[in-house]
């Protein structure tokens, strides 16, 4: 195995983080989804969803409204899709900071941008009405997708 000499350029490894909104754009072909679908399958970047935005993808493929030919749970699979179960205190200290001083903002948006700011990731998500604010001030990379 060959070790990086100094000179020697070295590609960062790209994170994104996944919101509910990002995967349901992807998964019912909306506006946007365009833009996701080639970095969703990078496989040289790294994939993640909060379980926080798993369930609100998941309750919705539950009441049928999903399209039935691109099950979620497969769309997981095929992208690599790591779910993040974080609750430390700190976290949770972080998402509620997030929710009082960002409002109006979902919860489920807070977790993903928490998220992102501990993984030092790129927020992927179509709620630029919530989270363009997050974005001018800075406190984690956005990609709005619409």
């Amino acid at each position: 195995m060959e070790s990086a000499q100094a000179g020697d350029l070295v590609t960062p490894v790209v994170q994104y983080v996944l919101d509910s909104s990002a995967i349901l754009c992807f998964l019912r072909d909306e506006a946007g989804a365009d833009v996701i679908e080639p970095l969703l399958m990078d496989t040289d970047a790294h994939h993640f969803l909060h379980a926080i935005n798993w369930v609100e993808v998941r309750y919705l493929e539950q009441r049928g409204q999903l399209p039935e030919d691109n099950p979620f749970r497969q769309f997981i699979e095929t992208v690599g899709v790591e779910i993040s179960t974080e609750i430390s205190p700190t976290y949770l200290e972080r998402v509620a900071f997030l929710k009082a001083h960002n409002p109006p903002i979902a919860l489920g948006d807070c977790f993903a941008v928490a998220l992102a700011q501990t993984l030092g990731a790129m927020l992927i998500t179509t709620d630029r009405g919530e989270l363009q604010k997050i974005a001018d001030k800075k406190e984690c990379a956005i990609l709005f997708l619409r």
